[in-house]
């Protein structure tokens, strides 16, 4: 009768410890530089040694040495270490602060794994995948993720701080869209005076009858010929301007504009109301769709006048 005996070596042990270690002090460290939170490094090391811990004693189960769960309570056994790593690292005494965590540390643990099994299998031989390759993939994929979080941070409060909620009424209709304060935005309408607040022509479509959307689509693609035509609707004959603007590639340009009842601007707390002509333009304002209107630099500075509460996110409304 041959005796099977079971080598286990304490070293390779010890290595794959400190790898998970690493690896999830790195996880921990890019969680923390997505979410703008500061990093202790005292509090980062122990809550990595506690999900190394899980990992050795997954490996150990994996040598027939401790018993393994059923799936189904493994799942909910990563979730319970993962969320313990988690207050560990930022807050133990204070559970609900670690909510806004969870989908940061979620999201860099799916790009880092997705990284490094794509790297695997691409690095591989046939269907063994590469291992070497996808754990150091995975590990510059969180390197760079954290790396990079502040520039993103920074990038996103900008473009949030530049964008204002824009209400145009006309007629009893109205459409709410997003704006971006521009700088470079300096039209006034000749008559007025007042700062024109361009539009995208799709957003503005729900203010005008129907009879009249081709038309005006047409007058703002340049057929002035279809001007007059315009001015027949009685509800709309005094609404419709004119605006000479520049812009490059066009020196002396005309751009249809028409008079609302009232335009308000909203950073998602206060909303005011301010004179302003808005103008339409045919071409998309960014292509990512974020915001659909260009605000004057003037009316930017004006949202620290709030006049009336709106707790409504920023976010695309309209009447038809």
């Amino acid at each position: 009768m041959v005796e099977l005996t079971r080598v286990i070596y304490l070293d390779l042990l010890l290595l794959r410890f400190l790898g998970e270690a690493l690896f999830d002090g790195l996880l921990l460290w890019t969680t923390a530089r997505l979410v703008g939170r500061p990093q202790n490094w005292g509090r980062l090391a122990v809550a990595s040694l506690v999900g190394a811990g899980y990992g050795l004693w997954e490996s150990l189960a994996a040598l027939g040495m401790v018993p393994l769960p059923p799936l189904a309570a493994r799942i909910g056994l990563v979730l319970l270490v993962s969320w313990l790593m988690l207050a560990v690292a930022f807050d133990l005494a204070r559970p609900r602060s670690l909510l806004p965590l969870l989908l940061p540390f979620y999201g860099a643990v799916a790009a880092a794994a997705g990284a490094g099994f794509a790297a695997g299998f691409l690095l591989g031989q046939g269907p063994q995948p590469n291992g070497a390759a996808a754990v150091t993939t995975a590990g510059l994929t969180l390197a760079v993720m954290g790396w990079q979080a502040p520039r993103w941070l920074r990038r996103e409060r900008l473009q949030r701080a530049s964008e204002l909620l824009v209400r145009v009424e006309v007629g009893g209709r109205w459409v709410e869209v997003v704006g971006l304060v521009d700088t470079g935005n300096q039209l006034r309408e000749p008559l007025s005076g007042w700062p024109v607040v361009v539009l995208e022509m799709e957003a503005a479509a729900p203010l005008f009858p129907e009879s009249l959307r081709p038309l005006a689509a047409q007058v703002a693609e340049g057929d002035l010929g279809a001007a007059g035509r315009l001015q027949r609707s009685p509800d709309w004959a005094g609404r419709w301007r004119m605006i000479p603007f520049s812009s490059l590639g066009t020196r002396h340009g005309l751009m249809l504009g028409f008079r609302p009842d009232r335009v308000q601007l909203g950073d998602g707390r206060h909303q005011v109301t301010l004179p302003a002509v808005v103008g339409l333009s045919v071409h998309l304002l960014d292509a990512a769709g974020r915001y659909q209107a260009l605000v004057p630099p003037d009316w930017g500075e004006a949202q620290t006048l709030p006049d009336v509460p709106s707790p409504e996110p920023l976010e695309r409304r309209g009447s038809a």
